[in-house]
C-alpha cells in the first residue's frame, strides 16, 4: 500500500524527472497543436468505481515543445498528448497533469494516493529504480518503440504490459494514439469525388532533415523522373540544411506551423518516404487528408536498438498493415526507379478509391476505450 512516506519520495522522484527539461504546461501544448478534435472524446466510458485519481507526470513534453520550433521529433509528445485528451473523457476519473517540481509536489498533497501513475520511460534510471520497485504496480511506462524482454531491464522489471506503446505488438500494451485531423475545410473536393483531378499532382516528401535526402543514393534523380512523367510539383519541408540546397524543382516551405502543414497535406496527392524517419505519425495524418503513401521497403529489416523485436520491413510497415496495403499504401524500393514510377502510376490509376479516412484504433474513440479497460485492472489490490 502506499503511505505517506513513499509518497514524498515518489514526490521528488517525479519532479527530479521534470526539473531535466524546461517546463512547458500541457494546456499551452495543446493550444499550440490548434485541434478541436481532442475534445471530441466518446461519450458514457465510465469506469465501475468513481473517483479515482491519476497522475500523468509529462516532463518529456517540454522537451519536444521545445523541439516542434525545429520539427520535431514528435512521437513521445503524440502519446503525451493522446493519453492526457483521452484520460479526460472518462467519466469518475480525476486525471492530474504534472511537469514541474511544484506541480508534482502540489498533486501528491492534494490528489494522493492514485490509482495509475504515467511517465516517460526513459526517465526510469537506475536510480529511481528501487523506488519505483516499491509502488511499480501503479506505474505505466510511455514509450514509442516498446520494451520486449530483451529490453524488461529498462523498466525495473515490470510487466510488459505495463509499458505503452503507439503500435501494436504482442507482449506491450497497445495504448495507439489520437491523429491530428486535417480540418475538412481544406480538403480540396477532387480528393473526396466532387469534382475532376487536377492536371498537375503534388508529391510531398516526408522528411525534415537533409541527411534523409543525401542517404538515398540518386534520389534527386528520381524526383526529377516523377516530375517530368507526372507533371508533378515536389514539396518539402526541409530545415536548415546548412548552406546545402535541393534542386531548383523541389519546393521546400521550411518548417511550417500546424496549419501550414494540414494544407500542404490536404493540397498533396502522394506522400513519399525516404526511409527515415521511422514510424512516425505522419503517415496517418497523411491519410487522414486524403493522401497515398509511398512506403520504402526495408531489405533485410531494420533492427532497432531501442527494442530488438522490433524488425522493420519497410519505413512505416504498421501503416501497411493497419490500411491494408494498396489503395492507401504502395510499398517502394526507393533505389529502383523504374518500380517507383510504376507504384504512383498504379497509385494514380486507383486514387478514385482513395477518400480521406482515420483507421479506428487512431481515434479518440478507441483510445479511450482501451485505456477505461486497462484502468479497470487494479494490480495492486487497492
Amino acid at each position: 500500500m502506499w503511505n505517506k512516506s513513499t509518497a514524498r519520495k515518489i514526490a521528488v522522484l517525479l519532479a527530479g524527472f521534470a526539473a531535466v527539461n524546461i517546463f512547458v504546461s500541457f494546456i499551452v501544448l495543446r493550444k499550440n497543436l490548434n485541434n478541436p478534435h481532442l475534445d471530441e472524446g466518446p461519450k458514457g466510458l465510465m469506469l465501475t468505481k468513481n473517483s479515482r485519481n491519476v497522475l500523468v507526470h509529462n516532463g518529456i513534453a517540454s522537451h519536444h515543445r521545445l523541439n516542434m520550433k525545429i520539427g520535431g521529433p514528435l512521437g513521445e509528445f503524440y502519446l503525451f498528448q493522446s493519453l492526457i485528451a483521452a484520460l479526460k473523457t472518462i467519466k469518475g476519473l480525476n486525471v492530474v497533469v504534472a511537469s514541474n517540481a511544484e506541480e508534482v509536489e502540489a498533486a501528491f498533497k492534494e490528489h494522493y494516493p492514485f490509482w495509475r501513475v504515467y511517465t516517460e520511460l526513459a526517465y526510469a534510471t537506475e536510480q529511481v529504480r528501487a523506488l519505483v520497485d516499491k509502488e511499480k504496480c501503479s506505474f505505466r511506462f510511455i514509450d514509442f518503440w516498446g520494451v520486449s524482454n530483451a529490453g524488461n531491464d529498462r523498466v525495473a522489471q515490470s510487466p510488459l504490459k505495463h509499458v505503452f506503446t503507439p503500435y501494436n505488438n504482442s507482449y506491450n500494451f497497445f495504448l495507439g494514439y489520437i491523429t491530428n485531423q486535417v480540418p475538412t475545410s481544406l480538403i480540396p473536393k477532387w480528393k473526396l469525388g466532387q469534382e475532376s483531378y487536377p492536371e498537375k499532382i503534388q508529391l510531398l516528401v516526408w522528411g525534415k532533415e537533409w541527411r534523409y535526402f543525401t542517404n538515398v543514393p540518386n534520389v534527386f534523380d528520381l524526383f526529377k523522373k516523377i516530375k517530368d512523367r507526372f507533371n508533378a510539383d515536389i514539396v518539402t519541408t526541409i530545415r536548415d540544411a546548412e548552406g546545402k540546397s535541393e534542386p531548383d524543382f523541389i519546393k521546400s516551405y521550411g518548417i511550417v506551423d500546424k496549419h501550414g502543414w494540414s494544407k500542404l497535406l490536404a493540397e498533396s496527392t502522394l506522400i513519399m518516404g525516404l526511409g527515415d524517419p521511422v514510424i512516425g505519425p505522419t503517415v496517418f495524418e497523411a491519410v487522414g487528408a486524403g493522401c497515398i503513401y509511398l512506403d520504402p521497403i526495408k531489405d533485410p529489416p531494420q533492427i532497432l536498438h531501442m527494442n530488438p523485436e522490433m524488425q522493420l520491413t519497410s519505413q512505416h510497415h504498421y501503416a501497411n498493415e493497419t490500411l491494408g496495403g494498396e489503395p492507401y499504401v504502395y510499398q517502394i524500393k526507393i533505389d529502383d526507379h523504374n518500380q517507383v514510377l510504376e507504384a504512383i502510376e498504379r497509385a494514380l490509376k486507383n486514387r478514385h478509391k482513395v477518400r480521406p479516412f482515420i483507421p479506428e484504433d487512431y481515434k479518440i474513440e478507441s483510445v479511450a476505450k482501451r485505456l477505461r479497460d486497462e484502468l479497470e485492472i487494479d494490480d495492486c489490490n487497492h
